[in-house]
């Protein structure tokens, strides 16, 4: 891993960045607005993934397209287009919804920190200034700020519950690395490593696994749920109190 002055700076003022933006965006109350808010993250976010596209044909009248842009490969992939979808779907009471919206909030905000910070493409080619490595730093910041808004504009309610949307989240993502996995197979292709089934995401560390990496991220989930309900909400409120109550009112029955 390459920690050198560039990278150290963009984190600083990428994590600045989006705090500062969340800040202003709080302040925003009417609900078409922060429709419209999330809709042009969720745009701009796959602009910038797909522009080095754009850029690299403008540089040298050529483009070659990367894997990842095909296929959902990795983790922030997926949730990038959850993004995309997420803002634009019509019915916010539906379970749909609800689902995508809790899971993107915590999936994308986790993911997003750890891709910022360790970086695979740039480590793989520790140049800020080129624009695919610069692009990818940039759709990450614009993703965390779309998934973060989430949750700070209201979308959801943070709940212990959200959880087991989070679960399933990871289940979709797997189930997307799976099948994508073995549709290179079946065509005869490399294995792309999706949502790294194949193989760590970290060389040297074979115990990293990406199903470790998915439990870590649950029980981090529901710590911080299970916080939050305890410094926000009442007694009566909280998830444990909610499920004796329905034991409860099983028994009573």
């Amino acid at each position: 891993m390459t920690f050198d002055t560039p990278i150290i700076l963009y984190i600083i003022l990428s994590f600045t960045f989006v705090i500062i933006s969340l800040l202003f965006l709080r302040l925003i109350k009417d609900q078409y607005v922060k429709d419209l808010v999330l809709k042009i993250i969720g745009i701009l976010t796959f602009v910038l993934h797909i522009s080095y596209l754009w850029v690299e044909y403008l540089m040298y009248g050529r483009a070659s397209v990367n894997v990842n842009t095909l296929f959902p490969l990795y983790f922030c992939n997926v949730n990038m287009y959850i993004m995309l979808i997420l803002p634009f779907m019509k019915n916010r009471e539906g379970k749909t919804f609800k689902f995508l919206a809790e899971y993107l909030f915590y999936g994308g905000t986790i993911g997003c920190i750890i891709a910022t910070l360790f970086s695979s493409i740039y480590h793989a080619n520790p140049n800020i200034a080129d624009w695919y490595v610069l692009k990818s730093l940039l759709s990450h910041t614009s993703l965390l700020i779309g998934s973060l808004y989430i949750g700070i504009g209201g979308f959801i309610k943070i709940r212990v519950k959200n959880t087991i949307s989070f679960i399933n989240g990871i289940m979709l993502c797997i189930g997307v690395g799976f099948i994508t996995n073995i549709l290179f197979e079946v065509c005869g292709l490399a294995s792309p490593n999706a949502m790294y089934l194949d193989a760590p995401p970290v060389e040297g560390i074979p115990w990293l696994t990406s199903y470790l990496a998915a439990a870590l991220m649950i029980i981090t989930v529901f710590i911080f749920t299970v916080i939050y309900e305890q410094i926000k909400l009442p007694k009566e409120e909280r998830w444990y109190n909610l499920i004796k109550n329905r034991g409860g009112n099983h028994n009573a029955k």
